[in-house]
């Protein structure tokens, strides 16, 4: 149709989303159950070693929870590694805990090939690369629960604020069709969102915007919207998708077509 065919037009010159913000990968255990625990079944005293897990059922458009129910064991005090003797020392019902899935964890390929040790999760990923400001994002658009999603991070030199603004369009029906037009489609309509795919999005650079309070607005509602609940964060969710139109220049055609 007229109006798909010019929308991917002028999607296609648009500048990708990796310009802006960096593209990673989140961690990997290698056994969910030996390494993703319920916050009560962390050993007292021995937190320290543990950071919150968002899993991809808890995830929603904005805002995240604020209170998570599931911890990931992370062998990382004050951004240096573990070592085994540190762990078992310092951290002994930690350690007596995982023992008990000795057996199988050191059935793991890396763990044979004498990459990790059996009582460390396959990519567990250091804390400078993970544990930062970042936008998380579902691995399968549907209910499960996976810890391979990607999450974007600010590049070196940019703005902090340049996470609500990508929030924004990230959320935005344009970008939502456009995934959805080149991920991977499984059943039940689930579709896989890899990073492959998320690099390629197509987003309005803010610098080349002449209204720039448009841009002031659009980060300004984003911040609310976090904050909000209710009917109040729905009407800034209307607001908000309506700013990202302006930011796509969208013809009345193509607004048809997003089921605007």
């Amino acid at each position: 149709p007229p109006s798909q065919y010019s929308l991917i037009r002028k999607l296609s010159s648009l500048r990708k989303l990796n310009e802006f913000l960096e593209v990673r990968t989140g961690f990997a255990t290698g056994s969910t159950e030996a390494f993703i625990v319920k916050k009560s079944e962390i050993p007292k005293g021995e937190n320290g070693i543990y950071t919150p897990y968002l899993s991809d059922r808890e995830m929603s458009k904005f805002n995240s929870p604020k209170d998570v129910r599931t911890y990931l064991f992370y062998p990382f005090v004050d951004g240096v590694k573990l070592t085994s003797r540190n762990f078992k020392a310092k951290y002994p019902k930690s350690f007596e805990r995982l023992s008990k899935y000795r057996k199988v964890l050191r059935k793991r390929k890396e763990v044979e090939e004498g990459r990790i040790e059996w009582w460390e999760p396959n990519r567990p990923r250091d804390p400078s690369f993970m544990l930062v400001p970042k936008i998380v994002t579902p691995h399968l658009k549907g209910s499960f629960a996976i810890s391979r999603a990607p999450f974007l991070a600010v590049r070196e030199g940019v703005n902090d604020d340049m996470l609500f603004y990508i929030l924004a369009v990230l959320n935005s029906r344009v970008c939502f069709w456009y995934m959805l037009s080149r991920t991977a489609k499984y059943q039940h309509g689930y579709a896989m969102l890899e990073k492959k795919s998320l690099v390629e999005l197509p987003i309005p650079d803010p610098d080349e915007i002449d209204n720039k309070i448009l841009i002031i607005d659009l980060i300004s509602l984003v911040k609310k919207r976090i904050r909000a609940q209710g009917d109040a964060a729905a009407e800034l969710e209307l607001r908000i998708e309506e700013q990202v139109a302006k930011l796509y220049n969208l013809s009345e055609g193509e607004l048809k077509f997003l089921n605007f």
